[in-house]
């Protein structure tokens, strides 16, 4: 069942991959034009019944109503409670809602070193990409908003977040390409070559950890699960133990920079 729910979703995206791609950039893209077009699913391009579906399922961050992540490009705190993205009744209910359930009693039921096989591995992975994805169309609706540490600049007051990365070199177009890449990642059956591309980790520190670079990387932990998820979305490996050593050096040197930061 869980296979079929992937498996339309994915249909459902890349029935109307131009026309939702279209309406983000019509309505987000230009801070000087904006079309003001109705919003629309961004699974399935349907303008009716739309619901607001969160990036980050709720159970993930425990319901937390002020558990946030903060953006670099202004370093303005945004919590995890309000990143919502539009979704269609129908597949935040019948197909995101199914596979997030499945997902969560997958998380909590399965040991990773004894028990998870390909498949379920596969279906966390394809969770994580629709994650992203959805990261990616926040970061086209969120602009750049004043903060303590950067200030106001008017000039930047509706540039959407996703653009004002210094990875991408402030490029729009990248951005756009990006946003793309993310779509077309959840329309794509076959995950085989990725499979090593996602590290699992068991973990018993009851403090929640999130680490994103857009295009790149996602690594959260599930302290409820004692469990934490790390995923490539654009490096593929072979070797399992060197995708793990890669990711362990990532995390440490994001956390060691925040420590000396402080």
């Amino acid at each position: 069942m869980i296979d079929n729910r992937f498996k339309e979703l994915r249909v459902n995206v890349g029935n109307s991959a131009k026309s939702i791609i279209d309406n983000i950039l019509d309505n987000h893209y230009d801070p000087n034009n904006f079309a003001g077009k109705p919003e629309i699913c961004i699974f399935c391009g349907s303008p009716k019944s739309l619901t607001k579906e969160h990036v980050m399922p709720k159970w993930v961050f425990q319901n937390d109503p002020i558990m946030f992540f903060r953006t670099n490009s202004n370093e303005i705190d945004q919590t995890f409670n309000k990143s919502t993205v539009p979704a269609c009744k129908t597949c935040n209910t019948t197909y995101l809602s199914y596979i997030e359930r499945h997902i969560q009693i997958l998380l909590k039921q399965t040991d990773f070193d004894t028990s998870a096989n390909e498949s379920d591995l596969l279906n966390i992975l394809r969770w994580m990409e629709i994650i992203e994805y959805k990261f990616h169309v926040l970061e086209f609706r969120r602009k750049y908003r004043a903060s303590k540490s950067k200030g106001y600049e008017p000039i930047l007051s509706n540039v959407p977040l996703s653009i004002l990365r210094s990875n991408i070199r402030y490029s729009p177009y990248k951005a756009t390409e990006q946003l793309r890449q993310s779509q077309k990642r959840v329309t794509i059956k076959n995950k085989e070559p990725r499979f090593h591309s996602l590290i699992t980790f068991g973990l018993s520190d009851p403090e929640s950890h999130f680490i994103h670079s857009m295009n790149n990387f996602l690594f959260f932990s599930l302290p409820q699960f004692n469990k934490a998820l790390f995923y490539f979305f654009n490096e593929e490996f072979d070797d399992y133990a060197i995708a793990t050593q890669e990711a362990r050096r990532i995390i440490k040197e994001v956390y060691t920079k925040e420590k000396n930061d402080t």
